[in-house]
Order: C-alpha cells, then structure tokens, then sequence
C-alpha cells in the first residue's frame, strides 16, 4: 500500500473517473476521512473521501454528500469546479 499522496485545499483529485476539487484537508487516518472534495458541476456535492492505499475512494456513509451550492465555505471550490480542472483562472 502506498502512502497517501501530498493534497491540499483547493487541489484536484480523481476518485474512480471523477474529478474532485479538495475542500477540507484532515489528517492522514482520520475517522471522517482524509479529506472532503467537492464533485458535479452541475449539481455540485460535498462528500469525504479517503486515501485507500491504492486509489482515493468515497467514505461510504448512510447519505450522498450534501449540496455544495448551498454551503457558503464551499463557494471557492464550487465556482473552481465549475471552471474545470484544467482552466487557468
């Protein structure tokens, strides 16, 4: 198993074939998650995810995220999400 790779806010991550802003960095191992990303510009969500020692992967929780247009903290990571992964701005 590989360690986690370096994140930080605002970074982008892949989890299965999505594309994720880093919202919230925690500690390696911590019980919520390594960290929390924002994901679908269409319908953006916040979930947690984790570092599994070979992929980042989901944290598998009774709900699906909650609505990241509708959290002010998440406000930069929404509107980075909505630029894209690859923009410049």
């Amino acid at each position: 198993m590989a360690e986690r790779p370096p994140i930080a806010h605002g970074c982008w991550i892949k989890i299965a074939s999505v594309d994720c802003v880093v919202s919230k960095v925690r500690a390696a191992g911590d019980a919520a998650g390594d960290c929390e990303v924002v994901f679908d510009a269409k319908r953006p969500t916040g979930r947690d995810a984790r570092w599994n020692g070979r992929a980042w992967e989901f944290v598998r929780r009774g709900d699906f995220g909650i609505s990241a247009d509708e959290v002010p903290r998440l406000t930069d990571y929404v509107h980075a999400l909505r630029l894209g992964r690859y923009s410049s701005s």
